[in-house]
């Protein structure tokens, strides 16, 4: 076990991303039970529906540690309460970091704070604000992703500035053999996406789910079609129709709507170029939704 490993009780430095969306209680519980730590993605749900989904995941994991993964530009006093009165063991954030007081309350109540990064500028920012672990998330990742050079790249820039901090990789981790080459490098975990995507206990719509598992070199792109919620923010994507449609290679049908998913239990109208993933039980055609995959 290494050092990051120890802080958080678990066996193996692994980590789902926590994936808006896909990555709810069945994937979380079961990366914790396995010996990593399981995250739930708090993504743009609102504040009740992320404390179901924490509580449920902390039962299916047996009472073991559960992380939660936050967008920053999203995170309220509402998140910060929950963060409070529920006690995950890490609280990540990804596009930013709250307050620099918000972290230091969440700190001093045992919880560790996370900081996803795309840039060196980000990673010494997140130093100064004393985070206990920093992910690295390259350009090859899935998601949405600000990253211009690869993983490794990117940990031998932070690796150079940063001491003290454990350092996770994200992108293109797929195997065994990546964990210990990331490992042998200096990082002290990984956080994986598209793996975790694909598998059955993941939240995603099983054509999504082929898709990943068919997926071939160069069947993805960075990409700002997609996000009507959250414009203007790029996102390695699947280049399906929707994708493709944007360089003239195919025709997007001329529909507002392309599907309806079920968020709460609630029936949400998704439009054209919608941000959501698609779900189990997403209503709809795949080919024209965000298929976020590294």
């Amino acid at each position: 076990m290494n050092k990051l490993s120890n802080s958080l009780g678990v066996r193996f430095p692994i980590f789902n991303a926590g994936m808006a969306f896909v990555a709810g209680p069945e994937l979380a519980s079961e990366v914790t039970k396995a010996g990593g730590l399981g995250f739930i993605g708090a993504g743009i749900y609102p504040v009740p529906l992320i404390q179901h989904e924490f509580l449920e995941a902390t039962k299916l994991a047996g009472g073991l540690p559960i992380g939660i993964d936050f967008l920053a530009p999203f995170f309220s006093e509402e998140h910060f309460d929950l963060v409070l009165k529920y006690k995950p063991k890490v609280a990540a954030f990804f596009y930013g970091l709250p307050e620099s007081k918000q972290i230091a309350a969440i700190k001093n109540q045992g919880t560790q704070v996370w900081a996803l990064i795309n840039t060196l500028d980000e990673a010494l920012h997140a130093q100064l604000e004393n985070v206990d672990a920093i992910v690295l998330q390259g350009s090859q990742a899935g998601g949405h992703n600000r990253a211009t050079v690869k993983v490794a790249e990117l940990l031998h820039l932070v690796k150079e500035k940063v001491e003290g901090i454990p350092l996770v990789v994200a992108g293109g981790v797929v195997d065994g053999k990546d964990v210990t080459k990331a490992i042998e490098a200096g990082a002290s975990g990984v956080w994986c996406g598209t793996v975790f995507l694909a598998t059955i206990e993941a939240n995603a719509h099983g054509d999504y789910k082929q898709r990943v598992v068919d997926c071939v070199e160069g069947e993805t792109e960075i990409s700002k079609a997609f996000g009507p919620e959250w414009p203007d923010e790029p996102m390695r994507v699947y280049r399906n129709t929707a994708v493709k449609a944007l360089h003239g290679e195919v025709t997007h049908p001329n529909v507002d709507t392309i599907g309806v998913s079920y968020i709460g239990g609630q029936p949400v109208e998704m439009p054209r170029y919608s941000v959501v993933l698609p779900m189990r039980d997403t209503q709809g055609d795949v080919d024209l939704m965000g298929l976020t995959m590294g």
